[in-house]
This record gives structure tokens, C-alpha cells and sequence, in this order.
């Protein structure tokens, strides 16, 4: 695991300076520019958000991964746009977060797509479906980026949470959406090289936001084994999603190659999606 920073320009030109990892649900919501009054309305919105490649790919792994005769809790999903689309694919799939309000986005174009409140720490996730008038039986849970939040001690405090709240025979479906590795390091050390030139141009100073943290897939099997999961598979997806990161890095021909090359030897994906169940 290591620190993950993203580099921005400052309003003013004082001289750099780092900002702490988000310390709750309501600045990490201001980070990701949540926007709560949220509302698709259309078919074009629902593309102009949650359409690019990266969230079609992740979207194909798990339908492939997940049954759509049992139902699907998500947890710590933002907006929810990897459950709703499932959703829209025939899935009894649930949304969740802690952050109030973000369940409003997909209520216009699907009143059925359900969203709830779960604290992933400190409740029970069937107690809490049971209060929102949700038949339970056995779920399995889809995490689509939650845990590079967290350090190692809260990461593996959350999985052991999941653990105790997952049936026997149910499935953990996770997602390792910061990875580490030899180029998502050179692109990052790249990022913040291009925002120390715009800074110098523009007489700007510089914001080292700590994003979150790494991790390598081999420390992602480490949490869960811990954590008391063993791991059925591994699928790579978000191919070339690293170079874009950066400006350079980031142009479009450049990205179409590393998605090439992803496919053969995966060196350019930021995400792997893990299937766990109870070891």
C-alpha cells in the first residue's frame, strides 16, 4: 500500500502545500463533486455521466460475475451508476451509501432502482433493508471503488464488517480501483511534473491532494485472507486507465495503444475486480 495524491492549481501563488486524505463522508462527497440535486432525466444525461468505457467495462465483468437470481447489495456506491445499470440488465440489485441524497439521480428514469442509506461500519445491512421495506434473503455485496479510502487498519475493519453481515455461501464482489504499480507511479510522478510546469507559467502555487491509497492486487488478497475471504477470481478492467492521469500521458492515441497492449499483457488497467467468498 502507499499514499495516492492528486496534483491541482492553486487560486493564489503561495507556496505548496498538502491536504490530508478526507477525514468523512461530507468532504469526501465535496472532492468528488457530488452533486445531490442530481437528476437524470433522459437517455442522453444517463450517457453524458456514467457512459464512457471504463464504466462499460467494469459493468460487463459484474454481470459476469454476479447471479441475477440473488440480490445484490452495493455498498459505498456514490450515485449508484454501476447498480443501476446492472439494474437495467435484469439484476435485483440495491444501492447504498452513507452520503444523504445521492439516491435521487436515477429516480426519473427508473422508480423501481432503489437506493438506501447504509453506514458500511456500524450497521447490520439486512436490519437496515428490513426497515426500508426490502425482502431479504441471502444478498451478495458489490463494493465498485470504496476501499482506497482507507488506510489498512479501517480497510481491513470494513472487510471484517462485510464479512460478518455475508451469508455462507454468499459472494463479496470487489473492486480494486487504485492500483499500484510501476506505471500507475510513473503516472502519477508525471501528473504532478506537468502541474509544477502550469504552476511555473501561470504563477500559480500547488495543492498535493492525498487522494487515497495504492494498492497492488497482491495486498488486496492479503486484507481479505485476513479479513477471513478467499479469493474464486480476478478479472482486470478500466484498460489504459492509468495514462489518462496525465495530460501526456492521457491523449487519445496514446490510451487506444495501452488498451492494446492491456489486452495481452496487462500493464495499464487501474482496476481489478476480485470475486470472494467466506475462506
Amino acid at each position: 500500500m502507499i499514499e495516492g495524491y492528486k496534483y491541482y492549481l492553486a487560486d493564489t501563488p503561495h507556496p505548496g502545500r498538502t491536504v490530508p486524505v478526507d477525514h468523512d463522508p461530507a468532504s469526501f462527497a465535496e472532492t468528488m463533486h457530488y452533486d445531490t440535486e442530481m437528476i437524470l432525466r433522459s437517455e442522453a444525461d444517463l450517457q453524458a455521466h456514467f457512459g464512457e468505457r471504463w464504466q462499460r467495462e467494469l459493468n460487463r465483468t459484474y454481470t459476469a460475475l454476479l447471479d441475477p437470481d440473488r440480490l445484490v447489495v452495493g455498498i459505498g456506491s456514490g450515485y449508484g451508476e454501476h447498480e443501476f445499470l446492472l439494474h437495467r440488465c435484469g439484476y435485483r440489485v440495491i444501492a447504498s451509501d452513507i452520503v444523504p441524497g445521492l439516491g435521487k439521480a436515477f429516480s426519473r428514469l427508473d422508480p423501481s432502482f432503489r437506493f438506501i442509506r447504509i453506514d458500511a461500519f456500524r450497521d447490520d445491512y439486512a436490519e437496515r433493508m428490513k426497515q426500508n421495506q426490502i425482502d431479504v434473503d441471502a444478498f451478495d455485496i458489490l463494493i465498485t471503488g470504496l476501499l482506497f479510502y482507507f488506510d489498512d487498519a479501517k480497510a481491513h475493519d470494513l472487510l471484517v464488517r462485510i464479512h460478518d453481515n455475508l451469508g455462507l455461501n454468499s459472494h463479496l464482489v470487489l473492486t480494486l480501483r487504485y492500483r499500484d504499480g510501476l506505471i500507475p507511479r510513473f503516472a502519477d510522478a508525471m501528473a504532478g511534473f506537468e502541474t509544477k510546469i502550469m504552476a511555473a507559467v501561470r504563477r500559480r502555487g500547488i495543492v498535493r491532494k492525498h487522494h487515497g491509497y495504492r494498492r497492488s492486487a497482491k495486498d488486496i488478497e492479503i486484507l481479505t485472507n485476513k479479513a477471513g475471504f478467499r479469493t474464486v477470481s480476478k478479472t482486470q478492467a478500466m484498460f489504459g486507465y492509468e495514462m489518462t492521469r496525465s495530460f501526456l500521458l492521457g491523449q487519445p492515441h496514446l490510451v487506444k495503444a495501452a488498451c492494446k497492449i492491456d489486452q495481452r499483457l496487462p500493464l495499464f488497467h487501474s482496476a481489478v475486480v476480485f470475486d470472494l467468498i467466506k475462506g
